[in-house]
């Protein structure tokens, strides 16, 4: 478990050092959400959480969003807990951040985040 941490951290530092271009970032994490093949297996679907998270990082910091930075948090703790998932916990997770990134893409940067959905519980 130690080890899929390490690997989680890094995707992240990785993804947020290399920062992203043009469009919103909650719309480009929905568009990674869309695509059904980063999601084949969990070690993708963490990658995918992983990534996602470090875009709305880059973005939420660079904007001050609360909400982004929210959302980042997030989807970083779904990296995580989607590595014990099976098909279904990975379906349930990644809509869990559908949901809560169409909210965050409802608010303004100075408002309050929206409260997160409970995260899957793949046990």
């Amino acid at each position: 478990m130690l080890t899929r941490l390490a690997l989680v951290a890094a995707l992240v530092v990785g993804t947020v050092a290399c920062g992203g271009g043009g469009g919103d970032a909650v719309d480009r994490a929905l568009d990674r959400l869309e695509d059904d093949e980063r999601f084949d297996t969990a070690f993708e679907a963490g990658d995918t959480f992983a990534s996602i998270g470090g875009l709305l990082q880059a973005e939420g910091e660079e904007r001050s969003s609360e909400p982004l930075l929210s959302a980042a948090a997030y989807a970083q703790v779904l990296a995580v807990r989607v590595l014990d998932c099976t098909a279904p916990g990975r379906f349930e997770a990644r809509e869990a951040l559908r949901t809560f990134l169409r909210d965050v893409g409802d608010t303004d940067d100075t408002d309050r985040a929206p409260q997160p959905p409970p995260a899957p519980d793949c046990r």
